[in-house]
């Protein structure tokens, strides 16, 4: 590889994109593919009807720092919003809310959780720290790269889906202080939860009105999918109604959106396998693999001292 030999970054999301701009920087010319006729990935905000809506994710957390300081170093650093920090839990015909700042210390002492659900929450935390360390996903079309063990391992995951409806409403729902809240099979099994936008930050609705995003499970986005958009919208709002009862009667706004790949479907023993893989690939190699799968990769694409190369180059 010389000097004048184009990198193919696949995918236009926030890693390919931080990709192609280190590589620019060390003076080596990107070329990005994408699949879609955009970029953004899985982030995507579209306006409509005086409202402000996110059809992918939906914030970005202050504990990515490697993400807001490349914000800031490419200048649009000031076009990040401070968010509402409140999660919400919907229980027992109510939302009980922890600070997302303090998340595992206000779930520790919430009477939400049961003890041996807390031991379980802080041996996860323990283990996905020690595969955060770099996840991958390798895509169909890289022939050859892995051997056998590793090709199976990456062909056998599962991806997660997603149906996102949003929904505008002529009123805020009254009580709801959360920006995020999360709804437990208890109450609905199809649900994942809500984010209520008009909470979350300023000037997502009209005066007056309330926006709020509402996600599905992937065992109920799996089925849904394939529905249409009315379908789609009249069950996912009466999934809704078990935690906002009358939600339905305020609606003046829906949009449907379909992800069909999200993330890495976990399991028991997932992060210890994916860390074990992520261990022994070169890191001189010179496919480089990153995205929602590795989260270090993915918020802090590698920048190359000055007069440095990429590896493989």
């Amino acid at each position: 590889m010389n000097d004048r030999d184009p990198v193919f970054v696949i995918g236009a999301g926030p890693s390919g994109l931080a990709a192609a701009y280190r590589l620019k920087q060390a003076g080596l010319p990107p070329i990005v593919l994408a699949k879609r006729d955009r970029t953004g990935g899985m982030i995507h905000t579209h306006r409509e009807q005086g409202y402000l809506m996110e059809e992918g994710a939906t914030i970005l957390p202050s504990a990515y720092e490697p993400v807001v300081e490349l914000a800031h170093e490419i200048g649009v650093g000031a076009d990040l919003i401070p968010a509402g920090s409140v999660i919400g839990f919907a229980r027992d015909k109510a939302i009980h809310n922890l600070r997302s700042n303090h998340l595992f210390l206000d779930a520790a002492r919430t009477k939400l959780v049961s003890g041996r659900s807390k031991v379980a929450m802080a041996r996860f935390g323990i283990d996905a720290a020690r595969a955060s360390k770099g996840l991958n996903y390798v895509p169909d079309l890289i022939s050859g790269h892995f051997d056998a063990e590793a090709t199976s391992f990456l062909r056998g995951l599962r991806y997660t889906k997603c149906v996102v409806l949003n929904t505008g409403v002529t009123r805020k729902p009254v009580g709801i202080t959360a920006s995020v809240i999360n709804v437990p099979r208890q109450v609905d099994a199809g649900l994942m939860g809500f984010t209520c936008e008009h909470n979350k930050a300023p000037g997502r609705a009209p005066e007056g009105h309330g926006l709020m995003a509402v996600l599905t499970m992937t065992e109920w986005a799996e089925q849904l999918i394939g529905e249409d958009d009315d379908t789609i919208r009249d069950r996912m709002l009466g999934a809704l109604e078990k935690v906002i009862p009358g939600v339905s009667d305020t609606v003046d706004y829906t949009r449907v959106t379909r992800w069909n790949e999200v993330v890495i479907y976990s399991r028991p023993g997932l992060y210890k396998q994916l860390g074990h893989f992520v261990a022994h690939e070169a890191a001189n190699s010179r496919i480089q693999l990153a995205g929602v799968f590795a989260p270090r990769r993915t918020c802090a694409p590698r920048r190359w001292p000055e007069n440095a190369r990429p590896p493989g180059s």
